[in-house]
């Protein structure tokens, strides 16, 4: 199983950096804290631990990354073909930490992005994902 790992940075105008606000893994718990660190620092430290970036995406609050560690592919199968077609469109994906609803953004290569009503950013593992409606 890949070891995944996706970074949320939040956008610090008066610093002039993108600290790391939130941080999600799975597969493994990162031996440093990354949160807080400054997300290029945080970039270079997974890739000097041969992860590789899988996709990237800016907005006006900030920037989201997710690396993982694998060659593995876990973006085919069902929810992708389900999930394909929509990007662009309103879905609901349904994972054990509940719901997502909202404008599918990004259809990665592990996770997929998902823009909910209240302006905030879902990073959902495809792996995670138990259904579409």
């Amino acid at each position: 199983m890949a070891r995944t790992i996706v970074l949320r940075g939040t956008y610090n105008h008066l610093k002039g950096k993108i600290p790391v606000t939130a941080v999600s893994s799975f597969g493994f718990t990162p031996e440093v804290n990354l949160r807080g660190m400054d997300i290029a620092q945080c970039i270079s430290y997974l890739l000097e631990e041969q992860f590789t970036i899988q996709f990237q995406s800016s907005d006006t609050t900030g920037y989201t990354v997710s690396l993982t560690d694998q060659a593995a592919n876990p973006g085919t199968g069902p929810i992708v073909d389900l999930l394909e077609d929509r990007v662009g469109e309103t879905v609901t994906v349904v994972t054990d930490a509940g719901a997502i609803s909202g404008t599918l953004q990004i259809l990665g290569t592990d996770v997929i992005q998902i823009l909910e009503p209240s302006g905030s950013i879902a990073v959902v593992p495809i792996v995670q994902i138990q259904a579409v409606i």
